[in-house]
């Protein structure tokens, strides 16, 4: 402990993670108690929750197409299962993180203040990223390599978030890569599945089509990771719809 205050770098938290170290030594099972996933989440306050979400990532017409398309299949026979995984599956594919979104979290105060929260004293924050207008190398799983911004490419941040409006348009100098023209074009891909796979829900078909429903949450990653990750989930949608004919 003494030699947590010499060092005199966030004292407090320190002393209270070493504490928990040697609790958690003791008594494991508290780690499950203290991380337990809070209770689900119903479907309107998810729903409410990724609109709120959506209109900050675009605009109120993004959010929109998002509560359109859920309103428009709950009027089908579904259960609220498979709309809850539609409901998140959707979300996510809606909100993929370019170079918009990326600067909009990054300049938001509350990003700031945790920074600020998590360091004291002098401290520098260096950001790590990978603009598809600057790649030239790839690491060893075959994503861009990031490179090294410092202090400066915060000033650049609220600037490019404010340019968010141009996602998407023809005007989008980041919209021509590849990788966002395929982000753009798997919500349109799910959409047309999830209405597929809705006009042949029965109840013998209920399982199969909530996988369907969840697969989009296992697309993870950027670059040739993310791309590996989109052919593996379309393959298991194949392969569900053909097992079960949904």
């Amino acid at each position: 402990m003494r030699a947590i205050e010499l060092n005199g770098v966030a004292v407090d938290a320190n002393k209270a993670a070493f504490d928990w170290g040697r609790v958690l030594h003791e008594k494991p099972e508290l780690l499950t108690q203290k991380t337990a996933v809070n209770p689900e989440m119903d479907l309107k306050s998810m729903q409410d929750r990724h609109r709120d979400f959506l209109t900050q990532y675009q605009d109120e017409k993004w959010a929109d197409r998002y509560d359109d398309y859920l309103h428009n299949l709950s009027q089908r026979q579904v259960s609220d299962e498979f709309l809850k995984a539609v409901s998140k599956s959707l979300f996510k594919l809606m909100t993929y993180k370019d170079e918009y979104e990326v600067a909009r979290l990054h300049s938001d105060a509350s990003f700031q203040a945790e920074i600020a929260a998590e360091f004291e004293g002098e401290y520098k924050v260096i950001h790590h990223l990978a603009p598809p207008f600057l790649v030239s190398d790839l690491d060893e799983r075959g994503r861009p390599k990031k490179k090294c911004f410092g202090p400066w490419i915060r000033k650049v941040f609220p600037m490019l978030a404010k340019l968010k409006f141009l996602r998407g348009t023809a005007f989008d100098p980041f919209g021509y890569h590849n990788e966002r023209k395929l982000e753009r074009e798997l919500i349109d891909w799910y959409k047309a599945l999830i209405s597929e796979v809705a006009d042949g829900y029965t109840p013998a078909t209920a399982q199969t089509a909530l996988k369907i429903a969840s697969a989009p949450l296992q697309i993870k990653g950027y670059g040739a990771v993310k791309l590996a990750n989109i052919s593996k989930v379309k393959a298991q949608i194949r392969a569900l719809q053909k097992e079960s004919n949904v």
